[in-house]
């Protein structure tokens, strides 16, 4: 993954766009952590949901930022855990309620709920 390009394209969109793109990150988090089938991409989209939040400290509201922090120290729990993650049914369970959850969280901090009527 070329981390630079991607930070250069997440950039380019405004905070609310940007946490669009965090939240369907953590979805795919979610939903690969739910299958055993397609647990290798989990590692790298945990890391991903980390940087996008990282990349998201200019110009996004210092309300929203609040939030974001502790989910980025979840997240690198979970990433720094994941051999013994991936080897526990339970664990991945808790990961993907946990990344659901956050998905649904950060898509409600962007405000793109409210533009779609």
């Amino acid at each position: 993954m070329d981390w630079r390009k991607l930070r250069e394209r997440y950039l380019r969109d405004d905070w609310p766009v940007r946490l669009g793109n965090l939240a369907s990150t953590l979805a795919r988090v979610s939903n690969a952590a739910g299958n055993p089938k397609t647990l290798t991409g989990v590692p790298l989209s945990l890391r991903e949901s980390m940087l996008l939040i990282e990349w998201n400290l200019h110009g996004t509201p210092a309300e929203v930022l609040s939030e974001l922090a502790p989910m980025q120290a979840e997240l690198g729990l979970w990433w720094r855990g994941w051999d013994a993650v991936a080897q526990s049914p339970a664990l991945r369970a808790l990961l993907a309620r946990h990344a659901r959850d956050m998905s649904d969280r950060v898509l409600q901090l962007s405000g793109l709920l409210k533009a779609n009527p």
